[in-house]
């Protein structure tokens, strides 16, 4: 019997940042554990395809997004696609019209018209959950699908006041609009210096090196890690992530992080809102434009004033099992 092969469509490049490329992976991952193939495409961006194929998957460069119609019929004549997996934002409907009706596929937080003939869409942000009343398919909502490190809630744990913070800053892994500049800007003016252990984590794409040099300089206490392997150890021996409204603090949220959050992008205001909303984090601030906007010394200090509060409701809002449901649900459809 031939084994059944999952292709999974993501975008990333600096602009678009590499949060799709990290959270298909862990897909990609879980699928080889469930004994289960894939292989990727991806736009012809050198960081999102060295990611991937580090990890020993076969990677086809297309104009992803761009020229949709043509390039899905083109890789459909080289390759066996069992189940076609788009994690990205906006499908059109050249790319639905391009797969033949018999060939199923699965969106992720995608709200585009390529949505059409879908057997299903996989609903895990906060400001995708409306898409759910208005999706041509059936529908699976809720942040029990976030595909996060598989058993990541197991070693959660409950922040506390203490006499040192842990303060983590992840902007994301292209920090497209140097937010991770305004945040350590913010932080230098920050009471209590004495009691502040600060790490920041910037990722392969990172861009704002003139930047962030001085201001490693002026503090040499603080700490940068580049590149880091495992973000989970990370949020483990952290007390407090400040980060922009993805998939970050949703994913800190499982092992009991609570997060201040800086938007960088519309929709993640909407993201932080519900954080916020849950009692699981603080709106920090927002990107207006070039620019950041936001008292994040502020909103860290109303933090770290009701810890162990915070750290409890951000430790019930994901069970870091998502792969597993999704997994299920690609085996159901394929099995259909």
């Amino acid at each position: 019997m031939q084994k059944r092969a999952v292709l999974i469509c993501v975008e990333g490049s600096h602009s678009k940042g590499l949060g799709h490329v990290y959270r298909s992976l862990r897909l990609a991952r879980a699928l080889r554990t469930a004994g289960i193939s894939s292989f990727f495409v991806a736009n012809d961006d050198i960081t999102s395809c060295n990611i991937l194929r580090m990890e020993g998957f076969e990677v086809f460069i297309a104009p992803v997004g761009e020229k949709d119609g043509q390039w899905e019929r083109d890789l459909l004549a080289q390759r066996q696609i069992n189940l076609w997996w788009n994690d990205r934002l906006d499908t059109t409907l050249a790319h639905a019209q391009a797969l033949p009706p018999e060939l199923p596929r699965i969106h992720m937080d995608d709200a585009g018209a390529g949505l059409l003939g879908a057997p299903a869409v996989v609903l895990t942000m906060p400001c995708h959950f409306t898409v759910a009343r208005k999706a041509p398919c059936p529908a699976f909502v809720g942040l029990e699908y976030m595909l996060l490190e598989e058993n990541l809630g197991l070693s959660k744990y409950v922040r506390k006041e203490d006499k040192q913070w842990r303060i983590l800053v992840s902007m994301g892994g292209s920090d497209t609009w140097g937010g991770s500049i305004f945040v350590l800007r913010c932080l230098a003016h920050a009471r209590w210096q004495d009691r502040l252990s600060i790490t920041l984590i910037t990722g392969a794409g990172y861009s704002h090196e003139n930047q962030l040099r001085p201001l490693l300089a002026a503090h040499p206490a603080w700490r940068r890690k580049a590149c880091v392997p495992d973000m989970a150890t990370e949020f483990l021996q952290s007390d407090l992530l400040i980060c922009t409204g993805g998939m970050t603090p949703f994913e800190a949220a499982a092992t009991g992080l609570p997060a201040c959050i800086v938007a960088s992008e519309p929709h993640e205001e909407d993201n932080a809102a519900f954080l916020e909303q849950q009692g699981a984090g603080f709106v920090g601030g927002r990107r207006k434009g070039n620019y950041f906007e936001g008292n994040v010394v502020l909103v860290m200090e109303r933090s770290l004033s009701s810890l162990e509060n915070i750290s409890k409701k951000a430790g019930t809002l994901c069970d870091g099992m998502g792969c597993s449901r999704c997994i299920n649900i690609i085996k159901g459809i394929l099995h259909a």
